[in-house]
């Protein structure tokens, strides 16, 4: 967020919608297989000139980072689009149900054509598009994880991909890998810690190694420990939420929440007075045993 936030601008309903549009418009051209140049170039200048996304930073220099032959830099924006589109006043018009349909084509074609780590990220960020909070994306982010440590996934993955019913594909993919390689995401006396705090053993398995690995298993053991359930208006009201988040907790897993729109986060709490004022933003958050 800048320094000279236009709160006033961010709540108008009509900027909302205009940003939105130009966001959608991003995305579709960033999604199709092979992309077009112009295209792309065209809907960067556009958000990066709408004068709302100044209010956004992260987004800003994001999208101001794109250069298609940088996957990392699309992968970003892909996420971030992903993120702020939902939280985003929608028009009857905005396109983003046509913008579904249109990016299928290049979806089944990016599926049959990847060959690297990145085509895998950016398809399970167009599933997300394509069906918000997609259970798809979900574990094919986790499938993900798995492949610096065994690159023969790649074609089970793909295989998966390329099956009627792909969630079910890739449950049986996940389910064999954790068995198999137990890399990435946590097991054994990590997992049992978090069981025995009262972590649902679903969310417990979305945690990876990576999330608790500077964290110190007394702090595990002892540490405010919560679940946090966080609604997109949140967002629109308070744009640097998540940076405070970030500065106060551990995120050691989030996730789209089942039972609503928002999200689901699993936090371990480092700074005690910082998350007390984020509580009385949001108090929808249920505290572990310690």
């Amino acid at each position: 967020m800048t320094d000279d936030f236009d709160f006033g601008s961010f709540m108008d309903l009509n900027n909302q919608a205009d940003l939105r549009e130009h966001c959608i418009s991003l995305f579709s051209a960033l999604a199709q297989y092979p992309q077009n140049v112009d295209a792309v170039n065209l809907h960067k200048s556009a958000l990066i000139n709408d004068p709302l996304v100044g209010t956004l930073e992260g987004l800003k220099s994001s999208v101001a980072a794109i250069e298609l032959e940088d996957a990392a830099s699309i992968a970003s924006s892909m996420s971030l689009l992903n993120l702020v589109v939902p939280s985003l006043n929608e028009s009857k018009y905005d396109g983003l149900e046509q913008s579904q349909i249109d990016i299928i084509p290049a979806l089944k074609e990016r599926i049959n054509k990847a060959k690297t780590k990145n085509d895998l990220i950016f398809i399970a960020h167009i599933f997300q598009w394509v069906n918000n909070s997609s259970d798809v994306s979900q574990r094919l982010h986790q499938v993900i994880d798995f492949l610096d440590h065994d690159p023969d996934i790649y074609e089970q993955t793909t295989s998966a991909l390329k099956r009627d019913d792909k969630l079910a594909a890739l449950d049986q993919l996940l389910t064999k890998l954790q068995d198999n390689h137990q890399i990435g995401f946590i097991a054994g006396d990590k997992m049992k810690k978090l069981l025995d705090r009262g972590v649902e053993e679903w969310l417990a398995k979305l945690v990876t190694t990576d999330a608790l690995s500077g964290i110190a298993d007394e702090d595990l053991l002892t540490k405010n420990l919560c679940k946090m359930q966080l609604d997109e208006e949140i967002l629109d009201e308070h744009p640097d939420f998540m940076d405070r988040l970030i500065d106060c907790c551990d995120i050691l897993t989030s996730t789209g929440n089942t039972n609503y729109s928002g999200f689901l986060f699993l936090l371990l709490v480092k700074d005690e007075q910082q998350f007390s004022a984020l509580q009385k933003i949001n108090n929808n958050i249920e505290e572990l045993p310690g």
